[in-house]
């Protein structure tokens, strides 16, 4: 083939290229504008003593008739909720809830959206936002040689507060599912509020032991799903764009004297 037939190959290939990651990137927007994860804004309580839709919750220490550690939870002065520590209770002079913050956590959170900031705070004064206490427990004892817990061993349970001063109660395990699969229904799911949540439990800097630690996040639901024919007519299109100028400009033959 001449020059001009490799030249002419790599401009249909470039308009193919061109035509296939238009259509690629419209693809990728429409899926993410579809597919729009949840964002959440969270802020820790740490008093004992606080207001959420005009009913006055409290927490107090106590203990169990045998002497062991016990935590209540009052709302409008009514025991809503007896929690157990599952670790030891820090200084009992330390403020706040700040002696139990390694398995109990107060959350205060609103879905972010799209809102700007000024708008997020007007959707917090409007009332839309949402408290829960968080506890993270073992469902197995430590392990006898290091005392720690095996991060699959977690158990959070969600005790959100309604405005009506009920409460509402769930339970999830850290989760075991690995890969792609779908985590089971009593799993923590990545995207939920309750995952972010759960984080505030879970170490940040996790040490040399393999007890314990964060959950990875697992991508089931791309764009890349999406691309359908786009992904494919992009790779062979540049393939041969790259190989038709290649032999467009690759110097002639120069003829053999005999």
């Amino acid at each position: 083939m001449s020059r001009l037939h490799y030249t002419l190959l790599a401009l249909a290939c470039l308009i193919v290229l061109m035509v296939s990651a238009l259509a690629m990137a419209r693809r990728v927007d429409a899926f993410n504008e579809a597919n729009q994860p949840a964002r959440w804004v969270f802020s820790t309580v740490n008093a004992r003593d606080f207001l959420f839709g005009g009913h006055e919750v409290h927490i107090a220490d106590t203990t169990t008739p045998d002497g062991a550690d016990l935590v209540t939870v009052s709302i409008d002065k009514t025991e809503a909720l007896r929690l157990t520590p599952s670790s030891k209770p820090k200084d009992a002079s330390l403020p706040g809830l700040a002696r139990h913050e390694e398995w109990l956590k107060v959350i205060r959170f609103a879905e972010l959206g799209k809102r700007s900031f000024e708008e997020f705070q007007a959707h917090i004064d409007q009332g839309n936002d949402r408290i829960a206490i968080v506890v993270k427990r073992p469902l197995t004892g430590p392990d006898p040689r290091t005392g720690d817990v095996w991060q699959r061993d977690w158990m959070f349970d969600f005790h959100e507060i309604g405005k009506d001063g009920s409460v509402r109660s769930e339970g999830l395990r850290f989760p075991k599912t690995k890969g792609d699969r779908t985590p089971k229904a009593n799993e923590l799911q990545s995207g939920t509020w309750q995952m972010d949540a759960a984080l505030h439990l879970m170490p940040k800097t996790p040490p040399d032991s393999m007890a314990i630690g964060r959950p990875t996040a697992a991508f089931r639901k791309t764009a890349m799903r999406s691309l359908g024919w786009t992904l494919p007519a992009a790779a062979l299109s540049s393939l041969g764009l790259i190989v038709c100028l290649s032999f467009a400009a690759a110097p002639r033959r120069k003829p053999s004297s005999t």
